[in-house]
């Protein structure tokens, strides 16, 4: 019988492990393993039928490598071990009771890998020929005891594992690991087994202290041609069944992923064990056992996925003392935490100068580290440690092995002490995606960056991106780039930098969609506080832009979609103005001009989760480069940032934002002046500049009328024109209509124009502009009148500047309004009335009450000559604006009889002026009346003017006739017209009174004449002929005018009588003697003196309307 034996290794696979290199210590029936660094130790023990027998290596029962997980050398140490299956184990079949293997380790170890060689054998039989008789292949079955574990088989050959059971794949085993030859000696041929013998790794799963296998063996006949064998004790000379091992032990280790430097050749390490640093640890990839160097060892010290435990503050040039809480799980006893900062940045731990550590119990859940008595801290990159375990020497070293625990490593950022965020021209911010995501401040003239802040390492899926700044800089809002899923949402963590504390926290998710792998645009609205993200849906081709509200922290989901093209390198940021207006670069860097665009979206922003399309701004110039980050500078101007540099270096470029055009480009620098190659997207506290123009329409001239808008100067020619449209009046303001907002430049003029559209004349209108900054309480940044007009924008300021021009236009209105007056230059008799040959001088007021100017401008005064106009009129301007009045005068004007008859000088006179267009316009008629004094008057005077003795009779009697004359004369100062003599006597008898006309100018008189009368014998009777006459006419305004009356008395008898003319009787005379001559004649002078006191008593009066 020949005895075989088994060889058992712990390892994990593909992993940093620790691996025993001396033989084990056999002592009492124990055989140790000892790792070296760490010190753990693998105790292999054995009862029953199984027992430690002394130490060899893997190799000693045959190797082949690919039995092995990971690829255990040979040499590697072993314990021997020896079961002796001779509890009545029959030649067939399973044999129990064997006994037990228990391996025993100095700390709890999480995932051992047992290594098993040359399990199997064979026991046989033969007779004095040296034949074999009987023969059976017999191999241990080990049977995981330990509760609480599982076994995984990690082997490449005959070795399997089936439930608890470590057992072969081919019962038929051999008793070595690279062969199925078998012998006993060189006369004694054996048949060869149907397979090699149980050799492999098993991963036993779970953290344990100690495992215990049962054993049992299985017995199977060799061949068919030969019974089966077994022996049960060792009589007759016979070796008893026996099945010979090898155990090999290796475990599991975590390594720190700091820069190699930190490790002085002795890289931190630990075995993985039950007491960790936050909830996961991993095996740290890595094919070498017993390594000094770590595998993970890198500038970014993130290589280590599980490093978990300890989330670090921000820490500050100023800071002096520094805390932080370390996670712990799974402690199962009493142990040691400690961490260290490299806080002078010289590229490793100073112990124990930069070291802190803490004690804890079993079960503890976090221990806190403090440092104290810092000073002199720089900003900057570093990094630090954390170790976790029992061994609290090891624990205490920053370097080296320990038998349990964790090591976690991390960058950290040293950034300036609690700052602001400046909002001033000259500065933009940049957002470092990976590493300790430091928020860079950049100099946009040089590129040149500072640390302002980083958000440390402990972020999901690494990457940060979404930068916004809150107005003023007081709070800075960053996104998680790449989503987790949690309870089947994808979820991005929000965080939030307050500049006044330097403190940063997690404020809450966002859930996106989960066809939207990088959330890449970032900005917060300034009028309403909301935090944007976008993120690209490789699904539906869209941009999907969601809102977070900053005072409640929570998510208001998907707000809007906008369509854009799907490549590898689609991409894009957005950014804000003061306004809420939303701009977004949505950018391919395909080559495409229209697929590297910054557009805009009005607010209010929707909120449906529609998909909307925003309005083209500009093509941003380079076409080929995808722009990944984007932030307005308070001079007014777009900065973009590309990976567009030698090994996608970061570069930053100056850009126009209203053409697109490249100003400058420059290289994003790190602090340390070296190309930056991790920035991921750019944000300001500063609002862009923007000037829109709009129209108000107060009316129109023509029902059709429209009008054009344009802004143009510095190299404006994009989106830049506008036509209103429709009948509305008052400010238009429909997206067709308004120009802009298009975005400008501080202190650059721009020139802002309408004209007429849809055949409208703007010549028919008043046309005024005005432009306000709405973002500084509507001040008026320029006005003027006319249809263009230059806007010098405001210069530079944090808020930006929102300017909005409006051309009013108002229908030209042609009015126009006369008054005249009229004055007495010249009034003879001072009565100021209007008398005959008095002048006046007329004056004309006219007034442009209309809107429109007017040219042409003239008055016509309708007062007549008999040879034409009577007056002219002459006016000093023939131009009129809107309001303005010019006063015309006339030639001197003298009054005339027709003037003083009409009773007054009345005439009137109208003013007419031409419009821009239309018509002439023409006024009422403006009259004057200067009144003249009417004083109408007429008188008689009656007269006997023959008297003719028919019958020569020398007395005046029945028969004679008689004649009058009538002196009529005009003692007014108006023109009497259709003047006649009525005289009663005259009348009866039939007696016409004939004048020599019937109109009379003042001081006009003529004399009447009336046909014979014949005296009758009443007049006889009456003894006289006794008559009254008057005159009449008419003044100018048909007013009657009667004389008084005039009356004449002719004595009638026989005495004779000397005529007396005038008194209508005579004196008769007797006769002509020469005595009584002298009588008569004395007595006629008596007579008639006598007779002049009556006449002078009597006389006829002069009746008529006298002068009033």
């Amino acid at each position: 019988m020949y005895l075989a034996t088994l060889a058992i290794a712990v390892a994990t696979p593909a992993s940093a492990y620790q691996a025993t290199i001396t033989p084990p210590a056999i002592s009492g029936g124990v055989g140790t393993l000892t790792m070296p660094g760490s010190g753990l130790t693998a105790s292999v023990s054995a009862t029953g039928l199984t027992s430690v027998v002394g130490g060899s290596t893997l190799g000693a029962r045959g190797y082949v490598a690919s039995d092995f997980t990971p690829g255990l050398a040979s040499t590697t140490p072993a314990v021997d071990m020896l079961t002796n299956a001779t509890n009545n184990c029959a030649s067939g079949g399973t044999c129990s009771g064997l006994g037990t293997v228990t391996i025993n380790f100095s700390q709890p170890v999480r995932n051992p890998i047992l290594s098993l060689a040359g399990m199997g054998g064979e026991v046989h039989s033969w007779d004095k020929s040296n034949n074999v008789t009987a023969m059976s292949q017999l191999h241990d079955i080990l049977t995981l005891t330990t509760p609480g574990v599982t076994l995984t088989d990690l082997s490449g050959g005959n070795l399997a594992v089936s439930g608890s059971q470590i057992t072969a794949n081919n019962n038929s085993t051999s008793y070595r690991c690279e062969t199925r030859a078998q012998s006993d000696s060189p006369s004694i041929p054996l048949p060869s087994a149907s397979a090699t013998a149980e050799c492999g790794s098993v991963r036993v799963n779970g953290t344990v202290t100690s495992v215990t296998f049962s054993v049992s063996a299985l017995f199977t006949q060799t061949t068919a041609s030969i019974p089966p064998d077994t022996h049960n004790s060792a009589s007759g000379g016979a070796t008893p069944n026996q099945d010979g091992f090898s155990i090999a032990v290796t475990v599991p280790e975590d390594f720190g992923d700091a820069p190699a430097s930190y490790d002085q050749g002795k890289a931190a390490r630990a075995v993985l064990s039950d007491v960790t640093l936050g909830s996961t640890v991993t095996e740290d990839s890595s094919t070498v056992a017993n390594g000094t160097s770590s595998p993970n060892a890198g500038a970014s010290a993130l290589t280590d996925v599980g490093d978990d435990g300890v989330t670090l503050g921000p820490i500050t040039s100023a800071t002096t003392s520094y805390s932080t809480t370390v996670a712990i799980r799974g402690a199962s006893k009493a142990g040691t935490v400690c961490g260290w900062i490299d806080f002078n940045k010289n590229g490793i731990f100073d112990n124990p100068s930069e070291r802190a550590c803490a004690t804890f119990l079993a079960g503890a859940t976090s221990a806190t580290l403090t440092w104290s008595g810092i000073s002199g801290l720089t900003t900057g990159n570093t990094y630090a440690r954390f170790r976790v375990g029992y061994n609290a020497t090891q624990t205490q070293s920053p370097i080296g092995a320990s038998d349990a625990g964790e090591v976690e490593d991390y960058p950290l950022a040293i950034s300036t002490a609690p700052t602001s965020i400046s909002c001033t021209p000259g500065t933009t911010y940049a957002l470092n995606q990976g590493g300790t995501h430091e928020l860079l401040a950049v100099n946009t003239a040089t590129g040149q960056s500072t640390v302002v802040t980083n958000f440390g390492t402990s972020i999901p899926n690494t990457d940060l991106n979404a930068l916004g700044l809150t107005p003023g800089g007081s709070a800075v809002y960053v996104t998680q780039q790449h989503y987790t899923t949690v309870g089947g949402q994808s979820l991005v963590n929000v965080y939030r930098f307050t500049p006044a504390t330097g403190t940063i926290q997690t404020v809450g998710t966002i859930a996106v969609s989960a066809a939207d792998p990088n959330v890449v645009m970032g900005g917060v609205d300034p009028t309403t506080g909301i935090y944007w993200v976008g993120a690209f849906n490789q699904t539906l081709n869209t941009f999907e832009f969601y809102a977070f509200n900053t005072t409640t922290n929570t998510s208001l989901g998907l707000q809007f979609r906008t369509a854009f093209p799907n490549t590898a390198t689609t991409n894009g940021d957005l950014a804000f103005d003061s306004s809420g207006r939303m701009f977004v670069v949505m950018s391919a860097g395909d080559g495409t001009a229209v697929n590297n665009r910054l557009v805009d979206f009005q607010p209010p922003l929707i909120s449906s989760g529609a998909t909307v399309t925003g309005q083209l701004i500009a093509k941003l110039q380079p076409y080929t480069v995808a722009v990944n980050g984007v932030a307005f500078g308070a001079d007014g101007f777009l900065y973009t940032e590309a990976n567009s540099g030698p090994n996608f270096a970061r570069e930053i470029r100056k850009i126009d934002p209203a053409t697109g055009a490249i100003i400058a480009t420059m290289p994003l620098l790190n602090p340390d002046g070296t190309a930056n190659a991790d920035a991921a997207d750019l944000g300001s506290c500063a609002s862009p500049n923007s000037l829109s123009l709009q129209k108000n329409i107060a009316g129109r001239a023509n029902a059709g009328d429209q009008f054009g808008l344009a802004i143009t100067g510095n190299g404006i020619s994009a989106n830049n024109t506008a036509v209103t449209s429709g009948s509305t009046g008052g400010v238009q303001t429909a997206p067709s209509e308004v120009v802009g907002p298009i975005l400008v430049i501080p202190g650059r003029t721009y020139t802002i124009t309408e004209q007429g559209a849809d055949g409208a004349d703007l010549a028919g209108y008043a046309s005024q502009y005005q432009c306000v900054d709405t973002l500084n309480g509507n001040a008026v940044v320029a006005s003027g009148t006319g249809t263009t007009g230059p806007v010098l924008m405001p210069s530079t300021t944090n808020s930006g500047s929102n300017v909005v021009c409006t051309f009013t236009n108002t229908p030209l209105i042609a009015g126009l309004s006369l008054l005249k007056s009229a004055a007495l230059t010249t009034d003879a008799n001072n009565d100021g009335k209007a008398g005959v040959g008095d002048v006046i001088a007329f004056s004309f007021t006219v007034k442009n009450t209309g809107t429109a100017p007017l040219t042409n401008v003239s008055v016509v005064d309708q007062l007549a000559a008999p040879g034409g106009p009577a007056v002219s009129v002459t006016c000093p301007s023939t131009t009129l604006a809107p309001g303005a009045t010019v006063v015309c005068a006339s030639s001197p004007y003298t009054v005339t009889q027709a003037d003083v008859d009409a009773g007054s000088v009345a005439n009137s006179a109208t003013a007419s002026g031409t419009p821009p267009t239309g018509a002439p316009v023409v006024t009422p008629p403006s009259t004057t009346t200067t009144p003249s004094l009417v004083a109408p008057g007429l008188s008689l005077d009656k007269k006997v003017s023959v008297i003719k003795d028919s019958n020569a009779d020398r007395v005046i009697d029945v028969g004679d006739t008689i004649q009058w004359t009538f002196t009529l004369r005009n003692i007014g100062n108006v023109t009497l017209r259709a003047v006649n003599v009525g005289d009663a006597l005259l009348a009866e008898a039939g007696i016409a009174v004939v004048c020599p006309r019937t109109t009379l100018e003042p001081t006009e008189s003529m004399t009447c004449a009336s046909a014979p009368y014949t005296i009758t014998q009443a007049d006889a009777n009456a003894g006289h002929v006794a008559n009254t006459a008057v005159s009449r006419g008419t003044t100018p305004s048909a007013s009657p005018v009667v004389s008084r009356p005039s009356r004449t008395l002719t004595r009638v008898g026989p005495e004779p009588r000397v005529a007396t003319p005038g008194l209508g009787g005579f004196l008769a005379f007797t006769g002509v003697s020469s005595g009584l001559y002298a009588a008569a004649l004395a007595g006629l002078l008596a007579l008639l003196l006598g007779l002049l006191f009556v006449w002078l008593g009597r006389r006829p009066r002069e009746v008529g309307r006298h002068p009033s």
